[in-house]
């Protein structure tokens, strides 16, 4: 018994040293697709969104302290930042409330012809009565 004890803790030893060595190298594999994560604040807040996104997608907590693969760390971060890009999209668009006016092809009504128009009935109407109050009004429009 105290050989198979024995046996067995080498083998334990040796499969901690084995996973401490697969950590090891796909967390560089993770940091060479992912080198924003060389900074840790980065790397910290976009792992805790990855995890609040594969809890809401039905993974529990222990799934997700299993995975080692660095592709599949680097998927779910895409679907995390992909999903969270959607709902700022869908967002911005529920801000837009008011749309802008389209424009009609062709030549609009300026401003002067509205002014232009008054003038010259006011320019009529000093012709046809002859006062100095529409005098002074047409001069107005002049200066």
């Amino acid at each position: 018994q105290n050989a198979k004890a024995a046996t067995q803790q080498q083998q334990q030893a040796l499969t901690e040293q084995q996973l401490a060595e697969l950590y090891q190298k796909e967390s560089v594999a993770l940091l060479d697709k992912i080198p924003t994560w060389s900074d840790e604040t980065v790397a910290k807040q976009e792992m805790e969104g990855v995890n609040e996104y594969l809890l809401t997608m039905g993974y529990s907590k222990e799934e997700i302290a299993s995975v080692l693969d660095h592709r599949a760390v680097a998927i779910a971060r895409d679907a995390m930042l992909y999903r969270k890009q959607k709902s700022n999209i869908e967002i911005a668009k529920k801000k837009v409330v008011k749309k802008p006016k389209v424009m009609k092809p062709g030549k609009g009504k300026a401003n002067n012809d509205a002014a232009s128009e008054q003038s010259k009935a006011k320019l009529k109407r000093l012709k046809k009565t002859g006062s100095v109050k529409d005098a002074a009004s047409v001069i107005r429009d002049i200066l």
